[in-house]
């Protein structure tokens, strides 16, 4: 018997390109041609790994997770995704809960695995460690990053740039959650002008582009974790899913 595999879908069971599925229905495919093709059905090795690697896979703005029965040809991209040419769904289980931060540090500590350059490494410890999170260190840490060689440098560069963003996401968060209050406070018996409106739809407004910029160095974030895992030599991979839970952590 198979080891356990992570599927997930949209809210109406439906996964990419619209294929649609059912509690206890099998689905066979091929088995041919690349992973990221209609001849696989794709799955992960863990419900974590599921969830952090969707910003860069699938990207569902709202999943559900199931676990699935898998069976036949299969084929592996290391930890980053999975594909068998058979595929049932089994049960839904609950879906972990991954802030910023930590599929920041995710990438962060995928790239520490791979990466000898000292000032990235520097960058990174201090990130992990909170003894520097700011904006200006992460631009610096990129900017070193684009003189370096190799693979490696594309790696840092971008473990660097996802730092930098959740800087900047977290103003806009704070400006948005400051704003809301605001509103409220106003709201309360005081409409001369339509100022509470404004600073209600102004709040919302603060609101989205925070949820936005949080997409975005979401998804940089994990690139660091690809490149870090495209990075080690083919015979070998990275562990995704010890480095995950390590990021839980944070």
């Amino acid at each position: 018997m198979r080891k356990a595999y992570y599927k997930l879908t949209k809210q109406d069971l439906t996964s990419f390109d619209g294929c649609q599925w059912e509690l206890g229905v099998k689905k066979t495919t091929s088995g041919e041609g690349e992973l990221c093709s209609s001849g696989w059905l794709h799955c992960y090795k863990a419900p974590l790994l599921a969830v952090l690697l969707n910003s860069i896979h699938a990207d569902f703005r709202n999943p559900r997770i199931f676990e699935v029965e898998v069976g036949g040809e299969e084929l592996h991209d290391g930890m980053l995704k999975s594909g068998f040419s058979e595929m049932t769904l089994m049960k839904e289980i609950e879906l972990p809960i991954v802030t910023l931060t930590q599929r920041v540090a995710f990438g962060i500590l995928c790239a520490l695995k791979v990466s000898k350059d000292e000032n990235f490494i520097k960058w990174a410890q201090n990130w992990l460690n909170e003894t520097d999170r700011t904006k200006e260190a992460a631009y610096a840490a990129y900017a070193i990053a684009c003189t370096a060689k190799a693979t490696t440098a594309t790696m840092v560069a971008v473990a660097a740039w996802a730092a930098a963003e959740a800087a900047e996401v977290a103003i806009w968060e704070a400006k948005a959650v400051e704003a809301a209050k605001v509103a409220a406070e106003t709201a309360e018996g005081v409409t001369v002008g339509g100022m509470a409106e404004a600073k209600a739809v102004w709040a919302a407004t603060a609101a989205t582009a925070a949820k936005t910029a949080a997409e975005a160095a979401a998804k940089t974030a994990i690139r660091a974790a690809e490149a870090a895992e495209a990075a080690v030599n083919k015979n070998n991979h990275l562990d995704l899913i010890t480095i995950a839970k390590e990021a839980m952590g944070y």
